[in-house]
């Protein structure tokens, strides 16, 4: 699963948008403890030229709109993949509603001895990397989001059984543009064993509430 994120990197952001061709958004801030429920700026095809990319904030977390008032008691921040075009709740926004989260990482926890022991999970040969989701548009401006998740690869699968659907930036335009379920399907699967690393972290990053770089601090500190 996927249930806190780090955008912390200005360079490592800048860098995936210097590959797409688009703009740093506006008032960037690093944001080491992002979880569910911020506005976190997402990558989409535009709204006005299917052919174009732009960044929009989504709200992390989202409940369907044709929802019952309590029928949904939180908002869902992750859609497993192996049954997004099947869901209710996922199969009308994954035809055609999908985003790439620009992240320098995630974390992860391990349950060791009674205790949850976080991870940070980051990529092994570049500054950042994309996360493939889904979202809706609950009015003109504002979009939910929920990141979609596969089984974890040999490398994470010692942490979690779940990892987040990693988006190539060279896969991004075809995730965002074609809408093929097969050709979707073949880029929701884990992530090679060599794409992300992963180390233990200061357990300060448990905590939703806590920012700044302690939480990426090694253990040992």
């Amino acid at each position: 699963m996927c249930g806190r994120m780090n955008v912390s990197d200005n360079e490592g952001v800048q860098w995936l948008m210097d590959y797409l061709g688009l703009p740093l958004w506006p008032n960037f801030e690093a944001r080491y403890n992002l979880a569910p429920s911020a506005s976190v700026h997402c990558v989409t095809r535009s709204t006005e030229n299917t052919t174009d990319l732009q960044t929009h904030p989504c709200h992390w977390g989202l409940i369907p709109v044709w929802a019952r008032p309590g029928q949904f008691s939180k908002p869902l921040i992750n859609a497993r993949a192996e049954t997004v075009f099947e869901k209710p709740s996922f199969k009308n926004l994954i035809k055609h509603q999908r985003v790439c989260v620009p992240v320098t990482g995630y974390y992860e926890w391990q349950r060791e001895n009674g205790k949850a022991v976080p991870y940070f999970i980051h990529a092994q040969d570049q500054p950042g990397f994309f996360l493939g989701g889904i979202y809706q548009k609950t009015s003109d401006i504002k979009m939910d989001m929920a990141i979609l998740t596969v089984a974890a690869n040999h490398a994470l699968s010692a942490i979690h059984h779940r990892m987040p659907v990693v988006i190539k930036p060279e896969d991004v335009k075809t995730w965002l543009e074609d809408d093929d379920p097969q050709t979707l399907g073949t880029l929701m699967t884990p992530a090679g064993d060599n794409t992300l690393g992963f180390r233990e972290v200061n357990p300060y990053v448990n905590k939703a509430g806590n920012e700044g770089p302690e939480c990426i601090a090694d253990v040992s500190e």
